[in-house]
C-alpha cells in the first residue's frame, strides 16, 4: 500500500500470525480502555474503585423491589393528584425519530434539574457516592446509591409523565442513555470537536467528576451540553488533568458499608453542623478554551 509521501508500506497478510494475535487481543484492549483508559497498568487503588462500582450494581438490583415500590407509589399519588398529561394518542402522527430526539432532550433537561438539584447541600449526600470513584471508568456510571436511584425515578415520573411519550420510544431513549452515560466516563481525552455543544464528552464530563473548586457543580446535562451553555454551568477550560473524586468533600472511595450509610451520616452532620463543603452547583456563565478537537 502507498502512503501520502509515496513510499511503500507492507500489508499484513491474512494468514499473518501477529494479526491474529492482534485480533486476538483486541477485546482485552477494549475492555482495558473502558475501565482504566489512560492508565498503561491499572494500580491497585484503581481496580478497588471498578470492584466497588461493581459491588453497588450489585446493591442496586437486590434493591429493585424497594426502587420500584417508590416508584409506583408516586405514579399513584400522581395520578390521585390529577395532574392534566397528554393523551399518548397526541403524538400518533409524530414520526418515530422526531418523537425519540423530543423524548431525549426532555428527559436531558429533567436530568440537568434533578442534577443541579443533587449538587445542593440537603440532595449532595445521595449524589456523592457517585462522585467518590477516584479512578472514573465506564463502571463509574453504574456508582449511584440506591436513594438516588429513587430520587431520580420520581423526579422523572414528576417532569416527565403529563408528556404522555409512548413507552417503547421512553424505554429505548433510555437505553440510548445509559449507554452514553457509560461512554461518557472512560477515561480519553476526546471532546467531539464542533459537535462539543451538541453531545456530551468523555472530556467534558471529566472536568464535572474533577476534584477541583472551579469546576464543582458544572457541567450537569447528560447528553446535550448546551443546556448547561444556557444554564450558565457549561465548564471545558481543556483537557482535564485534574484529580477526579470527593476526597475534598470527604467521600469515602472504597468502603460499600462506609459509602451505603453516607447518606445518613451525612444528614446527621448537617443537622448538627458539622458538615463539610459541598460541591454546590451555581450558574456563572459559560467557560470554554475554544479548543475544537
Amino acid at each position: 500500500m502507498q502512503t501520502r509521501s509515496g513510499q511503500y508500506k507492507q500489508v499484513p497478510h491474512p494468514l499473518d500470525p501477529s494479526l491474529w494475535r492482534a485480533i486476538r487481543r483486541a477485546p482485552a484492549s477494549a475492555l482495558a480502555l473502558l475501565c482504566f483508559g489512560r492508565e498503561k497498568r491499572p494500580s491497585r487503588d484503581a481496580l478497588k474503585n471498578s470492584a466497588t462500582s461493581i459491588g453497588w450494581m450489585a446493591i442496586n438490583w437486590v434493591m429493585v423491589p424497594i426502587i420500584y415500590g417508590a416508584l409506583e407509589s408516586t405514579r399513584s399519588l400522581y395520578e390521585f393528584l390529577g395532574v392534566p398529561a397528554l393523551p399518548t394518542s397526541t403524538w400518533a402522527s409524530t414520526p418515530w425519530p422526531i418523537l425519540l430526539l423530543i423524548s431525549l432532550a426532555t428527559k436531558d433537561l429533567a436530568d440537568y434539574w434533578n442534577h443541579r438539584a443533587m449538587h445542593t447541600r440537603w440532595i449532595w449526600p445521595l449524589h456523592a457516592i457517585h462522585h467518590s470513584d477516584t479512578h472514573v471508568n465506564f463502571l463509574t456510571s453504574f456508582r449511584i446509591h440506591f436513594l438516588e436511584s429513587i430520587f431520580k425515578g420520581m423526579s422523572y415520573v414528576l417532569l416527565l409523565s403529563w408528556l404522555g411519550i409512548p413507552p417503547i420510544i421512553g424505554a429505548a431513549g433510555a437505553a440510548l442513555l445509559t449507554l452514553h452515560n457509560a461512554y461518557v466516563h472512560i477515561d480519553i481525552n476526546f471532546g467531539h470537536g464542533p459537535f462539543k455543544y451538541l453531545l456530551t464528552s468523555p472530556r467534558l464530563h471529566r472536568w464535572h467528576h474533577a476534584d477541583h473548586p472551579k469546576a464543582q457543580g458544572k457541567n450537569l446535562a447528560n447528553l446535550f451540553p448546551f443546556y448547561d451553555v444556557i444554564f450558565g454551568t457549561y465548564y471545558l477550560p481543556g483537557r482535564c488533568d485534574q484529580p477526579v473524586g470527593a476526597r475534598s468533600g470527604q467521600v469515602p472511595p472504597f468502603s460499600l458499608p462506609s459509602q451505603l450509610a453516607l447518606p445518613f451520616a451525612r444528614w446527621i452532620e448537617m443537622f448538627l453542623g458539622r458538615a463539610p463543603s459541598l460541591p454546590v452547583a451555581k450558574g456563572s456563565g459559560a467557560v470554554d478554551s475554544g479548543d475544537s478537537r
